[in-house]
């Protein structure tokens, strides 16, 4: 069975990514459309990289002229799987500081954009991509405030072949600690953890929480500037205040989900996605 899936998977990849190629058919094989419909003996029509039709084989009339003709029978085919947060392709070996470009030095970096860091060449894509994944948000790591995610198909010559959509959304790192084998936030410590709980992790706490608020505070003046010295980290944040971009608020615990929520509300902020919630 991971045989024929295996095989499907692929032909599917070369349909969607050779956008300038003639129209094809697919005939035979089990389509699982996505909505839990399911056709046996299907027939898809692709014409420039792009699904134009499903449907039965025994009921659609086709014309076989100046296109290509693909037999799938015994073979199952469906939608793509979309890998969301990962660093795929932009980092390749953790053991190797020189393979990893997920994370800048610094604790605001909303400037830093994953798209251009993107790697088509990582020989992971190949990988993945054979397992039935197309597309994946390339997501930075590291810092307060990572930097941009974009999503990316996992094929292509360059980043710009392979961007399916740049730039959707900022990465924000809620301050959490993880603490034996749990994610735990500074009000959520109890007896047994008093001796881990110092006045210098507190103190950490709060001066990140200053210091989100402040970067945020100044962020939302510059962007009501007409007239200001550019600054690319501000710039970063001005398609999330106008609702064009999410803000993705990594947070786990359930205090740092409310604060995360709260903290878009104040800024008024509408696309908030959390990310983990463990």
């Amino acid at each position: 069975m991971k045989k024929n899936l295996t095989f499907v998977l692929i032909i599917c990849i070369n349909f969607c990514y050779a956008q300038n190629s003639a129209q094809k058919f697919l005939i035979g094989g089990t389509a699982h459309v996505g909505n839990g419909e399911i056709i046996e003996n299907s027939l898809i029509f692709i014409s420039k990289g792009k699904i134009e039709m499903i449907g039965s084989l025994d009921s659609i009339n086709f014309d076989t002229t100046n296109t290509q003709v693909f037999e799938a029978y015994g073979k199952h085919i469906y939608p793509s799987f979309i890998l969301p947060n990962t660093t795929l392709g932009i980092a390749e070996i953790d053991a190797v500081r020189a393979t990893r470009d997920e994370r800048e030095v610094g604790r605001f970096n909303s400037n830093v954009r994953s798209q251009i860091a993107f790697n088509t060449e990582s020989i992971v894509l190949s990988t993945v991509r054979t397992n039935g994944v197309l597309l994946a948000q390339i997501t930075p790591r590291g810092g307060l405030i990572s930097g941009t995610s974009s999503i990316m198909m996992l094929d292509g010559n360059n980043w710009k072949d392979a961007t399916y959509y740049k730039d959707d959304g900022i990465h924000l790192y809620w301050p959490e600690i993880y603490h034996h084998d749990r994610w735990t936030h500074s009000h959520d410590f109890t007896s047994k953890d008093q001796d881990y709980q110092t006045d210098n992790q507190t103190k950490k706490y709060e001066n990140d929480l200053f210091d989100l608020h402040n970067f945020f505070d100044n962020a939302k003046h510059y962007s009501l500037l007409n007239d200001k010295d550019v600054d690319l980290r501000y710039e970063a944040l001005k398609r999330v205040f106008k609702g064009n971009s999410s803000l993705y608020i990594h947070a786990n615990t359930v205090q740092g989900i409310k604060e995360g929520i709260l903290f878009a509300k104040k800024y008024n902020i509408h696309k908030v996605i959390i990310v983990g919630a463990s």
